[in-house]
C-alpha cells in the first residue's frame, strides 16, 4: 500500500508538469504571463511547472484560471494514475 502511494505521487508530479507545460504552450503564453495571471511569483510557477514544488489547492485553482481550464485538467485523478501507471 505504501509503495503504491509513493508511486502514485511520483506519477502525479510527472503528469502535473507535463499537463501544465502542454496547456500553457497550447494557449501560446509563457511562464511569466501565466504566473502574472495566476497572481504568483514567477519562480513559484517555474518550480511547479518543473516539478520542484507541488501546487496547493489555492495555487492550482489560480493556475487553472490563468490557463482557462479546470484544476482536473492539470491534476490527474487517482483513477487515471492507476490506469496509466
Amino acid at each position: 500500500m505504501t509503495g503504491y502511494s509513493f508511486r502514485a505521487n511520483i506519477l502525479s508530479v510527472k503528469d502535473i508538469t507535463r499537463r501544465l507545460k502542454t496547456l500553457r504552450t497550447q494557449r501560446g503564453i509563457n511562464q511569466r504571463n501565466t504566473a502574472l495571471k495566476a497572481s504568483m511569483p514567477l519562480n513559484r510557477y517555474w518550480e511547479i511547472e518543473n516539478g520542484y514544488r507541488t501546487p496547493d489547492d489555492k495555487e492550482l485553482e489560480a493556475i487553472a484560471r490563468a490557463l482557462k481550464c479546470q484544476p482536473s485538467d492539470i491534476v490527474p485523478s487517482s483513477q487515471e494514475v492507476m490506469t496509466n501507471g
